[in-house]
């Protein structure tokens, strides 16, 4: 959509406070794709390019939680980015749904090519088949996760479950800086907070510069000198 790293020269425009974070925007992305979910004649293959997108989002969102503190933020944001990107690091266990799922899954997928929500599924008379790579398959929302501390839940259901997760964290995170995630700001507005600079208006005159600068500069000086060699009244005629 955008890049919140961009100059401030560019075009002013105006957004919600939780678009500026590209964490959030790859977020948005992994929830359009599952409430967009093409069940009609899906295929084996369509399933795995599907499903490794939306779990390599799911973890795309939180690893850009670091990109976005080192990018231009306000400071209390990008330090509860870091606090938030720590916390799951140091605290593993509490957060089940993250490494025992989202990481899980995204390393499998993309450092071993396997799935966990690909080789067994249920057929619509509850019985579990292995398609071939081309053929249509009906999966009616029962494509299970196989092994690992989610075995046999609902894949679906479990990412659904994961972009709930990652939205919270990612709201939470926000409104621990003291932002509200939905409030509307110009760039203009969003990138001044950083620096704690009060908020100008848009239409604010540009500081005069250059050639121009320098004449005006000359022309205030003269007129001062000529001030000086003006006569007063005590002066003789």
């Amino acid at each position: 959509m955008f890049d919140v790293t961009l100059p401030t020269s560019t075009y002013d425009f105006t957004t919600e406070v939780k678009y500026y974070l590209r964490s959030y925007r790859a977020y948005f992305d992994v929830r359009f794709a599952l409430e967009n979910y093409p069940a009609e004649g899906m295929t084996l293959s369509r399933w795995k390019v599907y499903w490794a997108g939306v779990c390599s989002l799911l973890k795309t969102s939180i690893h850009m939680m670091r990109h976005d503190a080192r990018s231009c933020l306000p400071g209390p944001l990008k330090e509860t980015l870091v606090s938030s990107w720590n916390e799951l690091r140091q605290n593993k266990s509490q957060y089940p749904l993250f490494w025992d799922f989202i990481d899980r899954e995204r390393h499998n997928i993309l450092k071993e090519y396997e799935f966990s929500a690909y080789e067994t599924y249920l057929s619509p008379d509850g019985k579990q088949t292995y398609p071939s790579l081309l053929e249509s398959i009906d999966l009616q929302g029962v494509l299970l996760i196989r092994g690992g501390t989610y075995d046999g839940r609902d894949a679906l259901e479990l990412a659904k479950e994961g972009a709930s997760w990652v939205g919270s964290y990612l709201d939470d995170t926000m409104r621990r800086a003291g932002l509200d995630p939905d409030e509307r700001v110009t760039s203009r507005q969003f990138l001044k907070r950083q620096t704690g600079q009060p908020d100008a208006p848009t239409d604010r005159p540009r500081p005069i510069g250059g050639r121009l600068a320098n004449y005006l500069a000359g022309q205030s000086a003269t007129d001062e000198s000529d001030e000086d060699e003006k006569p007063t009244g005590n002066d003789p005629a």
